[in-house]
């Protein structure tokens, strides 16, 4: 019998040591995690690689690396900017070099959302899609309507287009929204199915165009007619047997106690009942970046357990990506955290890793 929700049995986390190894842990679902079993739904086997990396904040050199406005951008912004390009070089080699079929990239695709990067995103992201994968994606808080959009010449910021929400669309169109079997009309919320019985619902709760007036660009929120549609959905998925993960940039889950208070722009707002929804429709796993760390935090909300797998930036130390394999009839999730470990980039003769940190 296929479990309702995503957690029949166990997850499996593979993760990241502190210093750039692979350990092994093995966490067992608590018993209050235990999903609901579907009478009407019949195992399938499905299985299901796929990949995250996250908060590339791409930044191509031809718009200037050196002078003084530059130096004084990354004086104040511990994200290697300068050496972006040839991260994601390194990122999408090594992801070419994966079997996962799927690759889901939630947000912060350019360094401040200038239009020229975007398009040089989306053609590193046609090379993962030419090579046969697919690719979601769904905006950070630093890729739309972005005032700080600049190229540096010499001691100056120049002024460089951001993208509107429509340019956003159409620049990523081929990376989810035109495989959508569903689109939220009020936010850049879409629904894709990379499975007939698995669903990825890429969630957007970010602030560009002062949407939720008051609260800085860099936080986020469902209006309530997002998360109204996104309950709808889930509704339906429940009523079909189908599992749904989710995507966004923001967290949904505290990954250690007091995260809201003192980094409560790196959670959704009103996380805790946005969470206790999600379980109570059987969302159990969404996917997050936003916060340059890697982690995951498990909440039992009362409705069910919630999974925030969070993964790190490319351009942060230790510059990770994620790579997993789900069986959708045990509803094993096994989750492997790479690190970047070598780009084409003068490190002034250290290793990467070194280098990065």
């Amino acid at each position: 019998m296929k479990p309702r929700g995503l957690f029949g049995f166990v997850l499996l986390a593979l993760l990241l040591s502190a210093f750039g190894g692979c350990e092994k842990q093995s966490a067992l679902e608590p018993e209050s995690a235990q999903a609901h079993s579907n009478p009407e739904a019949t195992p399938s086997g499905t299985q299901l690689k796929f990949a995250v990396f996250t908060d590339m904040h791409y930044y191509d050199p031809a718009l200037g690396t050196s002078g003084a406005a530059f130096e004084e951008y990354i004086a104040r912004d511990r994200k290697m900017i300068a050496e972006s390009h040839a991260i994601m070089e390194a990122a999408v080699n090594a992801l070419l070099m994966e079997n996962s079929k799927v690759v889901l990239v939630p947000g912060d695709m350019t360094k401040d959302g200038e239009r020229h990067n975007h398009e040089r995103v989306a053609e590193f992201l046609a090379q993962l899609e030419d090579a046969g994968k697919t690719v979601y994606v769904v905006p950070g808080n630093h890729d739309i309507s972005n005032p700080h959009a600049y190229a540096y010449s010499g001691d100056v910021a120049v002024p460089i287009p951001s993208v509107t929400p429509s340019e956003f669309v159409d620049i990523y169109a081929e990376f989810g929204f035109d495989e959508a079997l569903y689109q939220d009309p009020n936010s850049l919320t879409y629904i894709v199915s990379p499975k007939p019985d698995i669903w990825i619902m890429a969630m957007d709760a970010c602030n560009y165009d002062n949407k939720f007036p008051g609260l800085s660009p860099t936080s986020g929120k469902f209006s309530d007619a997002t998360l109204n549609w996104i309950v709808d959905k889930l509704q339906m998925a429940q009523s079909l047997g189908i599992t749904v993960f989710g995507m966004m940039h923001h967290g949904v889950v505290e990954h250690f106690p007091g995260m809201e208070q003192v980094f409560f722009e790196y959670l959704v707002v009103d996380w805790s009942t946005v969470a206790t929804t999600f379980a109570a429709y059987d969302m159990n796993v969404v996917f997050t970046g936003h916060h340059h760390a890697t982690d995951i935090a498990t909440l039992d909300t009362g409705t069910g357990t919630i999974i925030d797998v969070q993964t790190g930036s490319t351009v942060t130390w230790q510059c990770p990506y994620r790579v997993m394999h789900y069986d959708n009839f045990t509803g094993n999730l096994d989750i492997d955290n790479e690190p970047i470990t070598s780009i084409n980039y003068d490190t002034g003769g250290k290793d990467f890793q070194t280098y990065a940190y």
